[in-house]
Formats: C-alpha cells, sequence, structure tokens
C-alpha cells in the first residue's frame, strides 16, 4: 500500500521550490556568453527578461523554499543544526541580493545596451558576472549543507 506522509509532501515541494529557484541561474553564464556576441542593442531585452526572472521566478521560488524549508525544521525539531541554518541564510541573502544587487544590476545592463555603451556594458557585465559567480557557489554550498550535514 502506498501510503504517504504530508511531511513528504511537503519536502518533495520544497526541493521542487528550490529547482525553481535556483536552476535558471546555473544556465545563466551560457546565456550571458550567448548574448555578449550579439550587437549591443539586442542585448537589452534579454537584461529585462532576467528581471522578470528575478522577480516572477526566483524570488517567488526562495520564498517557497523558505516557507516549505520552515515547515519542514519545526516539524522535526531541527532549527538548531547547521545544515539548517546555513541554507536558510543563504536563501535570506540570495532574496535581498536579487532586490538589492541584481535587479539594479541587470537595469543598468539594459540602460547601457539600449545607449549602446559599450564600455558601460563591459563594467556593468563584470560586476554582475561576480555576484552572478559568487550567488551559483552559495546555492552549491547550501545543497553541500542540506545534502551531507557537516556538523550533524
Amino acid at each position: 500500500m502506498l501510503a504517504v506522509r504530508f511531511y513528504d509532501v511537503v519536502l518533495w515541494a520544497h526541493i521542487s521550490a528550490v529547482l525553481v529557484a535556483f536552476g535558471v541561474i546555473f544556465a545563466y553564464p551560457v546565456m550571458v556568453a550567448f548574448v555578449q556576441r550579439q550587437p549591443i542593442a539586442e542585448r537589452a531585452a534579454f537584461h529585462r527578461m532576467q528581471g522578470e526572472v528575478g522577480q516572477k521566478v526566483i524570488s517567488s521560488g526562495i520564498l517557497a523554499t523558505i516557507v516549505f524549508g520552515a515547515y519542514l525544521a519545526s516539524d522535526a525539531g531541527l532549527w538548531g543544526e547547521p545544515w539548517v541554518v546555513v541554507p536558510l541564510v543563504v536563501a535570506i541573502a540570495l532574496g535581498a541580493l536579487g532586490g538589492l544587487f541584481f535587479k539594479p544590476k541587470e537595469e543598468r545592463l539594459a540602460e547601457t545596451a539600449t545607449a549602446g555603451d559599450e564600455a558601460g556594458y563591459a563594467k556593468a557585465l563584470r560586476s554582475w558576472k561576480l555576484g552572478q559567480y559568487s550567488g551559483m557557489v552559495l546555492v552549491l554550498v547550501a545543497v553541500y549543507f542540506m545534502t551531507a550535514k557537516p556538523f550533524a
């Protein structure tokens, strides 16, 4: 007989939310490399799309990840575990960086592309890439903590 606990459904929702929130960020380097080879005027639409994805997909996925994760940690009494706390801090930090760093950088990239400002675009892109790769590392650190459970 198939028995599914509510906890298992929430765990599935939590993992799914992580995939939704952070999956695209690992594809961005490939997309950006492609976009960089396009005429500068054509790059603006891509960066506007990034803003939409950040606001509607990544932010929503982060919120769902935190909500479902909070239920799981509360249900199992795991709030003191580093493998719960570290990913929570990472999720909150990435959510904050979305609004404070990525959104303004992507807007700047769109503005410089629209204006045809190659130097300004290159400078903004370097900064965005540093944040992007840092965000990817943070996601991988969080996944490591959730799966390997160091210090448990």
